[in-house]
């Protein structure tokens, strides 16, 4: 008997993994593109503090999400989020990319972020 409820095939996942990697790699060409500091294949932060967290906050406005909801939704510390958008802290190169990959498929990362924290979590029960 087929299934009829089942929630993703092995094409829809495929599918949601490579526009994924393809959102990624356009993130990374981004970033590689960006202007270098005297050669040294550093690229230039300007402002990073302010400008990331102003970046990070209209994300979330263009969301319609909460601090704490974005947060939880993308897998980000709380207080980081806070930091970012108070120009307290300034985001790792990770963190960067993130972002910019929230901000190319919000949905899709939402997705593959939670599918994440669940092997995580089935991985942790299965050592106990």
């Amino acid at each position: 008997m087929k299934e009829v409820n089942k929630v993703t095939t092995p094409t829809d996942e495929s599918n949601a993994y490579a526009k994924i990697h393809e959102t990624l790699e356009a993130v990374e060409k981004y970033l590689r593109e960006q202007s270098f500091d005297g050669g040294s294949g550093k690229p230039e932060v300007p402002d990073e503090g302010a400008n990331f967290g102003h970046r990070v906050r209209a994300l979330r406005g263009k969301l319609g999400l909460s601090q704490a909801d974005f947060a939880r939704r993308y897998g980000l510390d709380l207080g980081t989020l806070r930091g970012w958008e108070q120009g307290r802290r300034n985001p790792d190169r990770a963190n960067q990319t993130l972002i910019g990959a929230i901000e190319a498929d919000p949905a899709a990362m939402a997705s593959l972020i939670l599918k994440s924290m669940l092997n995580q979590d089935r991985d942790a029960i299965a050592r106990k």
